[in-house]
């Protein structure tokens, strides 16, 4: 079973296209369902590592670049669409429709 198999049913995550992380901090139960670093005896073996990496880089980002004062957002897609970045194909990880631009 693949990661966006499980990450995109709408049965474990209602609207999981949406940018919803309050559906983690209110439902502790979806951790069964987290396979960003898979599970088992070939598992992630810097799995602390990876997370504190990506909480230093998620806040310095949306420090900088996400929102303002006000809330608005500065940050956007240059040069592509939505579809662009949206997964079309699974093949063990998501991969975007092709050819990729450049």
């Amino acid at each position: 079973m693949t990661i966006p198999l499980v990450h995109l049913n709408e049965n474990i995550y209602p609207e999981p296209l949406k940018f919803k992380p309050d559906r983690w901090i209110y439902n502790p139960q979806l951790d069964h369902y987290l396979f960003a670093f898979s599970r088992g005896p070939r598992g992630c073996v810097a799995i602390n590592l990876a997370w504190a990496e990506m909480y230093c880089v998620l806040a310095n980002l949306f420090s900088r670049y996400v929102t303002r004062a006000d809330g608005s957002v500065r940050m956007n897609l240059y040069q592509t669409t939505v579809e662009d970045v949206q997964m079309a194909h699974d093949m063990f990880i998501p991969v975007p429709k092709l050819p990729v631009k450049a």
